[in-house]
């Protein structure tokens, strides 16, 4: 996960915001629990300090972000990041 996340920001670094699909573990607001969900977006940036993808939400034509904590993820696929193993 490291390395995908690695590759992601130097890839944000040089100006480009690649489109990836997040396996992430959201939490259910009224009870106890969740479940992994998959969100395919543009990430906008991402925060190590508070271990955070902001990606670009977007709905219809409105435009917002949202952040996902890093050490929810459980994948992170696209073409940017295919040829690194789920191992890795």
């Amino acid at each position: 996960m490291n390395q995908k996340i690695n590759l992601i920001a130097d890839e944000l670094e040089s100006g480009h915001h690649p489109i990836l699909t997040f396996s992430y573990f959201l939490n259910e607001r009224m009870k106890q629990g969740g479940s992994y969900v998959n969100m395919t977006e543009r990430v906008r940036k991402i925060d190590a300090v508070k271990r955070k993808i902001v990606i670009y939400k977007t709905s219809g034509t409105s435009q917002r972000y949202m952040e996902l904590d890093i050490d929810n993820i459980k994948d992170i696929s696209g073409d940017l990041v295919s040829h690194i193993s789920e191992s890795a």
